[in-house]
């Protein structure tokens, strides 16, 4: 335990130096930390300072890695919501659906997702169910979300009308 509380700074800034931003060299570093203590019993690991660089080094390698295919999937997700306005409807309706769901792109990922779940027709008590959240936590971000969105509108409306 010593040895994770004086070398944790070191850690993060060893990351840090490797290019990786400080919000993903802390997490990289506490969670070789974790494992650290999990496999650790004084012998097996010759030297555990470069063991914990080794393993951080790799953990936020893999948390780019994740964030880039997160990014990745919700470009092909944008542009497929893009596409889901039918043909068929009138021109005006499908700017109309354009701007909502450019709208929508702006909120938060977790404001994203209990929209779309309510505009498919689910109340806050099962999007809270199916979402593992809270109820209360679902009306929030769905009141936030509906705040942010009349507000984007409003100032949509207002550069249209200038």
């Amino acid at each position: 335990m010593e040895f994770c509380k004086g070398e944790l700074r070191g850690l993060v800034r060893h990351l840090c130096m490797a290019g990786y931003d400080q919000h993903v060299a802390e997490d990289a570093a506490q969670d070789a930390m974790i494992e650290l203590l999990r496999v650790w019993d004084g012998e097996t690991i010759r030297d555990p300072r470069a063991w914990v660089r080794r393993v951080a080094g790799r953990k936020a390698a893999d948390a780019v890695r994740s964030e880039r295919r997160l990014r990745e999937v919700q470009g092909l997700a944008v542009a497929q919501a893009e596409t889901l306005v039918p043909d068929t409807v009138e021109a005006e309706s499908r700017e109309e659906a354009e701007v909502v769901l450019r709208l929508l792109r702006t909120l938060p990922q977790v404001q994203q997702q209990v929209m779309a779940w309510e505009f498919d027709g689910y109340k806050a008590a099962d999007i809270a169910e199916h979402m593992g959240m809270k109820a209360n936590t679902v009306r929030s971000n769905l009141r936030h979300a509906h705040e942010h969105l009349k507000r984007m509108l409003s100032a949509e409306n207002e550069e249209v009308g200038a």
